[in-house]
């Protein structure tokens, strides 16, 4: 018996009628059965464009160029073309990527694809995994769930998405906009947008500048050779970074950042909290009214801001580079 046949047994087609357009589009739709607990896409370069079902019951459209398959294996509905993962294909011609469209039931999805381009937008309390192995783009918006991405090389947008975030990136350019929930970033190389977004942050990277621009939460990271920006931040920091300089703004609750060679310039405008900064060989510069001591080698300062709120404590050290704490306004 086919696949495709096993397929029909497990799930009820409401339209199988492969309808061709001049464009050659399949059109399928199938009647999804209770025992599907998951949905996973498998195609090799592709853009695929995944939307939320508009019917209410447990329906499953596709188009798309090629020829698939589609059949139920351990509650997992595969979706799939035939010779998947033949690795010779998936290194072949990547400049053709036909374009797969799915309208998809409220049910956890995962899309393994090796390049091409992956868009998703307006699903709702439904989990993804995007497994992109070779170069591509991830553009996700008005989502709610939780979020898995890895990807190779290329570029990750995550717009207005509420839930855990885990990307785990070789060489990307990542951002998040708008984003409100728990954030885990891996990134070899490459960089890191962060705007307008709340919760909790942690990033390990060699070589991905870290940038933040209006983030509310706590960050935690782990840097090699790249900075991280502050643009600015509202709440607690912890961190260490080897080469790479912290610098920028942020109004502190808990600071714990440390350096073997970067630089740390922090402002904190009308901040009162109390600082301590410590370097072996490099230069402190803090206010006038901080009390400073040299002993065994190691500089040291430390005073509370004369700032009118936002109390916190902020700890910098470095073995060599320089600190610098200011405030732009009091």
């Amino acid at each position: 018996m086919s696949k495709l046949k096993v397929f029909f047994i497990f799930l009820i087609p409401v339209f199988c009628a492969e309808a061709k357009t001049k464009e050659s589009v399949i059109t399928r739709k199938y009647s999804v059965s209770s025992e599907i607990k998951n949905i996973r896409i498998q195609v090799h370069h592709a853009h695929i464009r995944l939307f939320q079902s508009k019917n209410k019951t447990q329906e499953l459209k596709i188009q798309y160029f090629e020829k698939l398959e589609v059949d139920e294996e351990d509650s997992v509905l595969l979706i799939s073309e035939d010779d998947f993962p033949d690795v010779k294909k998936a290194g072949g011609n990547i400049g053709k990527k036909p374009v797969m469209k799915v309208w998809i039931p409220s049910l956890p999805v995962e899309i393994a694809v090796f390049g091409g381009e992956v868009r998703i937008d307006k699903l709702r309390k439904t989990d993804l995994s995007v497994f992109m192995s070779g170069k591509g783009s991830v553009h996700i918006k008005n989502t709610e769930g939780n979020l898995n991405i890895f990807q190779k090389e290329g570029d990750v947008n995550v717009h207005s998405h509420k839930g855990n975030v885990v990307i785990q990136a070789e060489n990307s350019r990542v951002q998040l906009q708008a984003c409100k929930g728990k954030m885990r970033i891996n990134n070899f190389k490459g960089r890191l947008r962060v705007g307008k977004s709340s919760g909790h942050l942690s990033v390990r990277s060699f070589k991905s500048p870290i940038v933040l621009n209006t983030f509310t939460g706590s960050l935690e990271f782990k840097q090699e050779r790249a900075g991280v920006y502050l643009k600015p931040m509202i709440g607690s920091v912890f961190g260490y970074s080897k080469e790479g300089e912290v610098r920028g703004v942020i109004h502190p609750n808990e600071v714990d950042i440390e350096t073997k060679t970067g630089k740390i310039y922090l402002d904190m405008p009308h901040s009162q909290a109390w600082v301590t900064a410590e370097t072996w060989e490099g230069k402190i510069v803090t206010p006038v009214y901080f009390n400073r001591i040299k002993t065994g080698g190691m500089d040291r300062a430390k005073g509370r801001l004369r700032g009118k709120k936002r109390k916190g404590s902020v700890s910098l050290k470095s073995h060599s580079g320089s600190i610098r704490v200011y405030q732009s306004v009091n």
